[in-house]
């Protein structure tokens, strides 16, 4: 097991930024599943060597030093390399910084390993409320729902915004859409970034009103705001969002508008944005950009979305690009790791996984 170094102690840090990016990365790409399904060439010699350096690169990512990373690399399992990745997802039920207990939670939950109940009775308890929001939800997902209900007074009671979020986000992954009556309340609460995460949860879910007002933020947002709801969007497949994507992708003011709408496109079917989301795997900044928003920060943003919009794109075109990138040591890890997801998305491994890597 590759060394880490004070865990326990960074694990105290994890507040609300923390939150919003797992929120992000959860809400809007563990969601959205792997890529198009349906009639798939066979695997070159060659592919089958890039779909196999993809899985070991997540299984080893998933033991990171870096509880973001590790964190990241069990998402990307949970959709990409289920079968391979369950051994991973299991031992992150343990880990010792919360955060990363409740994104190996939303991922046991959501492919219901029910070996792992005892796992999930112990986070139900958990001093972390957070990851007692995850140990709940996994224990719903395999059909105990004695205490689902534990799930409404954390979402509207609960004093910090990150156990409200993060509950948000566990109900709408339940997919039950009699669950928008409970979530509708939660649009009253105090603070942004949550009333966001329950209406990304309500579109989800398929709620008319939340997508109409997620294509207004689509229309008239500013910032992140613009980008998220076109994520959400993009992950429900909401075809009324079509000619929004279509506009934001040559209208929008920043490349991740432009990138979120390609991604909407790409799960849409289309790959209007094959040569934006290539060109922008890429990106190099030019350090114009706020003192807020360093060059790296910006880089590792903007090749994260682009490696998103072209694993829904899923052309087979793109994998060297994305192979480049997923082995290139000088990339930050989260483009690292979306690369490798996108890979194997793009390949269906997904539905071939028989915990043989790379089989």
């Amino acid at each position: 097991m590759r060394q880490r170094t004070d865990v326990r102690k960074r694990a105290g840090t994890w507040g609300i930024r923390a939150a919003r990016r797992v929120w992000m990365s959860t809400a809007m790409l563990a969601a959205a599943g792997c890529t198009q399904s349906g009639f798939r060439m066979p695997l070159t010699g060659e592919l089958r060597d890039i779909e196999r350096q993809a899985v070991r690169f997540l299984l080893t990512e998933s033991d990171d030093p870096s509880p973001l990373h590790r964190m990241h690399a069990i998402e990307a399992l949970q959709d990409a390399a289920p079968v391979s990745g369950r051994a991973r997802i299991r031992a992150a039920l343990r880990d010792p910084v919360p955060p990363v207990r409740f994104a190996a939670l939303m991922a046991s939950g959501t492919l219901r390993d029910r070996e792992s109940i005892e796992a999930f009775r112990v986070a139900a308890e958990d001093n972390d409320r957070s990851v007692r929001v995850g140990g709940l939800f996994a224990l719903h997902r395999i059909g105990d729902t004695r205490r689902t209900g534990e799930m409404a007074s954390l979402l509207l009671r609960d004093p910090d915004p990150q156990v409200r979020g993060n509950t948000a986000l566990a109900i709408g992954k339940l997919g039950e859409p009699k669950s928008v009556k409970l979530l509708t309340q939660g649009l009253k609460d105090t603070h942004e970034l949550v009333r966001l995460q329950v209406m990304q949860s309500m579109v989800l879910l398929g709620d008319a009103k939340a997508t109409r007002d997620l294509l207004f933020y689509g229309h008239s947002g500013v910032g992140p705001k613009m980008v998220e709801a076109l994520m959400t969007l993009g992950t429900a497949r909401a075809s009324i969002a079509a000619e929004l994507f279509e506009y934001r992708l040559t209208e929008g003011p920043y490349d991740e508008v432009r990138l979120a709408a390609a991604r909407g496109l790409g799960r849409l079917g289309r790959n209007d944005g094959l040569q934006l989301a290539t060109r922008l795997l890429a990106f190099k900044s030019d350090g114009s950009g706020p003192k807020a928003d360093p060059p790296e920060q910006q880089e590792a943003r903007i090749r994260t979305l682009a490696a998103a919009a072209l694993e829904a794109i899923g052309d087979r075109g793109s994998l060297g690009a994305l192979a480049g990138t997923m082995n290139d040591e000088s990339q930050p890890m989260p483009v690292r790791i979306a690369s490798a997801r996108a890979i194997l998305g793009i390949l269906g491994y997904a539905q071939r996984d028989n915990g043989i890597v790379g089989g």
